[in-house]
């Protein structure tokens, strides 16, 4: 079985491995090798593509509530 990379989906908080702003998964696109993403700190945040495999997951559209 081949490495699959993670697997994100619009809603998904990413920040880019070397480091930065959390940001949130728009979309995905190229079976989910290239996301779209936006800074989650800005007033006007501007959409910005990346390789999925230079992204990690922070936290996931999908959770609700605080683990307690």
């Amino acid at each position: 079985m081949a490495d699959t990379p993670t697997q994100f989906q619009p809603g998904d908080q990413v920040a880019v491995l070397e480091g930065s702003a959390p940001m949130t998964v728009k979309s995905v696109s190229a079976d989910g090798r290239t996301v779209t993403c936006v800074n989650s700190n800005e007033d006007e945040p501007e959409e910005q593509q990346f390789d999925a495999t230079k992204l990690t997951k922070l936290h996931s559209g999908e959770e609700s509530g605080v683990n307690s």
